[in-house]
């Protein structure tokens, strides 16, 4: 989320922006509460974009026009004074809490995320590492800081840009225009190919902070409009809580679809001073107070509700949880403004004392995050670490699991290593006649079915088409939505699963995906195109469990306790009798994960050597899917009709 630091009370001070920030903060908040209606509520971020871009531009524009310059210095030390002291405060209590709950796996992931906040490249960090629409997000305290990242970079450049604009007496509407309409299209454009880049890069963003400028240069011809004004700020405030209840998580975004919320406000913005008594609806003493708090509640809100299932024991979270972190999130954010924000933010407060409670602070805390990602996660946390999983264990047995691929990508000569670039490295290989070939299929837990085949059949010839979240289907989209990161790769690599020619090079095809998006139903449809198309020997790996949270999480703090495990698992119905029905269907062979891990209704979730099942919520440790298809090596051979 973007800045939220508020404006003096001078006579430009506009109440009315302080109710939008109040509208922009509460929609972010009760989005990541789940709350019904605010499916869309993230858009509140882009709505403090442009609100940022008009304060920004106005300062900035108003000191130029006055003085015939800007005076970097002083604009930096105020963005100083007013931004950083109450980030420092949460990142200071958000570190001490995750030092209390966290276990060292998360623990070592948000050190360098709070490297990389103090950094101002939390954005940057962030979509390397992750989405912000992914399932872990929950699981990542300082997630929402990608939003400073991409305000203070924005910072770095626009008084730059402004200034050269007024020399060259360019800032006009026009010119703006051109900003708004030239980065709308290269975030449109970017996201066809690189969507996770997108939503965090700063410079896929600078549209949405240019039609805040925008609206400041052209708020002279606002009061030209007063017959129509009411007419456009009621419209602004509707549209944006249309959008608010009508986009989702699946909405491709930023792009075309970040211009409607953020054109809305700053219609809102522009119209508001012509609109009459409307703009009292937002400018009224509760949406100010919210306004003017909202910086410190927005830094606040998300710790609270990435820690609130530790305060409740994991179980399901209930409408007074909801209340609970509300009132919370606002309690602790009043705390923060006026022990903190406030005083350190009065131009009255020495600005020395501000500059040595930023530098010491931030130099603690960077050796705080390199501390946890040097020592292991603090493993001396005995309150924390009950288990005997450590960080360099679960690294190695996460590592382990794609050894077989490693071997036969050795074998081919091929460079199956992880590319520097952040994106997948697909790779699609032709078969060689000679061998006896088998194509492993499926999404992230395709390699559990190369263990497993491996471990029956080690002369076998193994290819594997994998990418995570990327099951056999003609549209991934109906599953991941088009915000998905890899949605390019995906698409290459579902054309090849679909090319009947390809397939028939290779003597089975074996398929094995996590059944929580992708449906029976889905997988019907696709052995009936197996099926029809004359692809004889296929097998099917069934469902397995799936944790809410890391096994290596539940070990840390409850140690290896099968009710702990039990009590954590994805509550789905079971589709064991379903998956086997529709692969016996087409008279392909089918291999029961509960069958093998769950012989009599009790699962095995740790084996003689003490490896859990997984490293993470579901896929298969390289013991356990090693041991998978071997009670069924006789079988497998029978209806593979070779003899080995």
């Amino acid at each position: 989320m973007a800045v939220l630091s508020a404006v003096d009370q001078s006579p430009t001070y506009r109440p009315d922006i302080d109710g939008l920030r109040a509208v922009a903060v509460l929609s972010v908040f009760l989005y990541h509460l789940n709350i019904p209606g605010f499916g869309g509520g993230y858009v509140g971020v882009d709505v403090f974009f442009v609100i940022s871009g008009f304060l920004i531009t106005r300062i900035l524009l108003t000191e130029y026009r006055t003085t015939g310059t800007i005076d970097y210095r002083a604009f930096y030390l105020r963005r100083i004074r007013r931004i950083i002291p109450a980030l420092i405060a949460v990142l200071v209590l958000t570190t001490l809490t995750s030092i209390i709950v966290l276990s060292p796996s998360q623990l070592i992931a948000y050190g360098q995320s709070l490297i990389a906040t103090v950094a101002s490249v939390s954005n940057i960090w962030f979509g390397a590492n992750s989405g912000y629409f992914d399932g872990d997000a929950t699981q990542k305290p300082l997630l929402h800081t990608w939003s400073l990242g991409v305000e203070e970079q924005f910072y770095l450049v626009w008084p730059l840009c402004i200034a050269l604009l007024a020399r060259i007496k360019l800032v006009r509407g026009w010119h703006l225009g051109v900003i708004v309409v030239g980065a709308t299209l290269l975030s449109e454009y970017w996201l066809g190919f690189d969507p996770t880049t997108t939503f965090f890069g700063m410079p896929f963003r600078v549209g949405e902070f240019a039609i805040g400028a925008l609206v400041f240069v052209l708020q002279p011809l606002a009061p030209r409009i007063r017959w129509l004004a009411p007419l456009l700020y009621s419209a602004g405030l509707i549209c944006i809580a249309a959008v608010v209840a009508l986009y989702s998580d699946t909405t491709v975004f930023p792009g075309l679809n970040a211009l409607v919320p953020c054109v809305a406000a700053g219609i809102c913005i522009w119209s508001a001073p012509a609109a009459g008594w409307l703009p009292r609806l937002l400018s009224n003493r509760v949406m100010v107070t919210i306004g003017l708090l909202s910086y410190v509640i927005y830094l606040v809100h998300w710790p609270v509700i990435v820690f609130a299932p530790y305060m409740r024991g994991f179980r399901p979270a209930t409408g007074l949880d909801s209340v609970v972190i509300l009132v919370v999130t606002l309690a602790v954010a009043a705390a923060i403004h006026v022990i903190v924000e406030r005083p350190l933010r009065a131009p009255t407060y020495p600005l020395r004392r501000v500059l040595q409670f930023v530098v010491t602070l931030s130099i603690v805390l960077v050796a705080s995050g390199i501390a946890m990602w040097v020592y292991d996660g603090f493993l001396w946390r005995g309150w924390v670490v009950r288990g005997t999983l450590t960080p360099a264990l679960i690294a190695k047995g996460k590592n382990d699991r794609f050894q077989v691929n490693a071997l036969m990508c050795e074998k081919r000569q091929l460079d199956c290593s992880p590319p520097t670039d952040g994106k997948p490295r697909i790779i699609i290989e032709t078969p060689v006649p000679a061998e006896q070939s088998v194509l492993i299929m499926g999404d992230s837990h395709a390699v559990d079915a190369m263990n497993a085949w491996h471990a029956v059949f080690p002369t076998d010839a193994l290819y594997l088409s994998q990418l995570g979240a990327c099951p056999p289907i003609r549209d991934v989209t109906t599953l991941v939505g088009k915000n998905f990161a890899n949605l390019v790769e995906c698409n290459t690599l579902n054309e090849k699963r679909y090319d009947v020619a390809y397939l028939r090079q290779f003597d089975a095809i074996a398929i094995n995906v996590l059944f929580v998006r992708y449906t029976v139903a889905d997988l019907a449809d696709y052995l009936d195109f197996l099926h029809r198309n004359g692809v004889k020997r296929v097998v099917v790996f069934g469902d397995f469990v799936t944790l809410t949270r890391d096994l290596s999480d539940i070990v840390s703090s409850g140690g290896f306790s099968a009710s702990a495990i039990e009590q954590s698992r994805v509550d789905t119905p079971p589709l064991d009798s379903a998956l086997r029905t529709v692969t016996e269907r087409y008279d392909f062979f089918y291999i029961s994960k509960y069958a093998v891990f769950c012989p009599d209704a009790r699962c095995m979730w740790i084996n003689a050597d003490r490896v859990p099942f997984t490293y993470d919520k579901s896929h298969l440790s390289y013991p356990f899917a090693s041991a998978l298809a071997l009670p069924y090596a006789d079988a497998l051979r029978v209806y593979l009709g070779i003899e080995r």
